[in-house]
């Protein structure tokens, strides 16, 4: 699902993301950082806000994979993607 909402961003008429960290908290090799993407068109209105907690790990210096948790509600009515419940 992250893929089709990356190639849908342009579709959309994303033209930047502004990210704002309002935390970040590291122990040992992991990371977590609470944060808003901002989506913008050309014109630098927002199309959409998304408040977010992601969670990484490192391991030999390389990001392993990560958590990303929010609520996709507002993404896939924007880029006209199934809903979870409909992918399934």
């Amino acid at each position: 699902m992250a893929l089709e909402l990356l190639k849908s961003t342009r579709t959309a008429g994303v033209e930047t993301t502004k990210i704002d960290v309002y935390h970040i908290a590291v122990n040992g090799d992991v990371a977590f950082t609470a944060r808003a993407d901002h989506m913008r068109c050309a014109d630098g209105s927002i199309i959409e806000s998304l408040p977010l907690v992601v969670g990484i790990t490192l391991k030999n210096g390389k990001i392993v994979p990560q958590a990303d948790f929010y609520d996709p509600s507002g993404l896939l009515a924007i880029f006209s993607l199934p809903s979870a419940q409909n992918a399934r």
